[in-house]
């Protein structure tokens, strides 16, 4: 398997950077932690006991006492505040030596002036705190999960079905199967080497982005794959979507018209900004990808089920395997 680069932090994404102008994203993330409320399981004990009785998920247990510990805080702002925690995270790590995660279930939960109490349907709860252990699973496994087939192979078809759907729907690229596989090849590509951290000019990510394109050939996309490896493409989803567009006429003539903007708003209008993070960060891309698989409604389960498929599952039991 190909050499690796480090996994990035969320904030060294273009997405965030661009998020962040005037350090904007830095202070409101930084305000609603120092003001939020955490929340323990006696402080949710009806959520807590339906997860406890009804669910069978692998990594329940591990997840469970994560929470009781602490190392997973349940976190919501009080009532009436005017602070807001972004929809497009989900969770997010801290800690050194022991990593936990900040999971923001504001967004999710309710409260109840009478009783005092929190509420949030249990599944979600639930999802974002599997998401949130997860997240603390790729940093500590970080080189573990870039090595692995599986991780390459269904990781980057979720992925780059997840991106092309965005473009299919304004450009109509499955009319014209050639220029669909070039992107699919495209797309899988930056996943490994964005997401993942692998070398781009390496055979094993050429040989599963070709699995996911299904491409005729590898002739096909000899010519895109030799300017991708040139170009600086794989270093954030903005100059890959940049890539597409300068390459347009080797692909298809209609992408000459795609700009960043665009494709990022109407990413968001498919799937909901809970996802955005998922273009460029591997833990919030597993985020998206086990709140389908869950049936959790945090994104837009209708069309991500289509594309998250049974690759999804096989995602998940990689992840279970490293659970500690």
């Amino acid at each position: 398997m190909a050499s690796l680069k480090p996994i990035k932090s969320v904030r060294d994404t273009f997405l965030y950077k661009s998020m962040n102008k005037g350090g904007y994203l830095d202070k409101t993330l930084k305000n609603a932690i120092s003001k939020a409320k955490v929340l323990k399981p006696s402080d949710l004990a009806f959520e807590v006991n339906t997860i406890n009785k009804y669910y069978k998920f692998g990594m329940r247990k591990a997840i469970m006492e994560k929470f009781d510990s602490g190392l997973l805080k349940a976190m919501v702002l009080p009532p009436g505040s005017t602070d807001r925690i972004p929809a497009s995270f989900p969770f997010l790590l801290y800690g050194g030596n022991e990593i936990g995660s900040y999971v923001f279930i504001d967004t999710y939960s309710q409260y109840n002036k009478t009783s005092d109490t929190y509420n949030i349907d249990p599944k979600k709860l639930y999802c974002l705190l599997e998401s949130g252990y997860i997240a603390t699973l790729v940093q500590k496994n970080a080189r573990v999960f870039s090595l692995n087939n599986t991780m390459a192979s269904e990781g980057g078809a979720i992925y780059a079905h997840m991106f092309i759907r965005v473009l299919n729907k304004k450009y109509a690229l499955n009319v014209d199967r050639r220029a669909y596989a070039k992107v699919l090849f495209l797309a899988a590509k930056f996943f490994m080497i964005n997401l993942l951290g692998m070398k781009k000019d390496s055979d094993a990510v050429t040989n599963y982005a070709l699995k996911v394109s299904e491409a005729d050939s590898p002739i096909m996309v000899r010519e895109l794959d030799a300017r991708f490896d040139e170009s600086n493409a794989s270093d954030n989803i903005a100059e890959f979507i940049n890539f597409l567009r300068d390459n347009a006429y080797l692909i298809s003539q209609s992408l000459a018209e795609l700009t960043v903007r665009d494709y990022l708003t109407d990413f968001v209008n498919m799937y909901q900004s809970s996802s955005i993070f998922a273009l460029e960060h591997l833990s919030y891309f597993l985020f998206m990808v086990d709140s389908v698989i869950l049936g959790a409604y945090l994104n837009n389960q209708a069309v991500l089920e289509d594309v998250v498929g049974k690759s999804g599952a096989k995602l998940y039991t990689v992840i279970s395997a490293y659970q500690d």
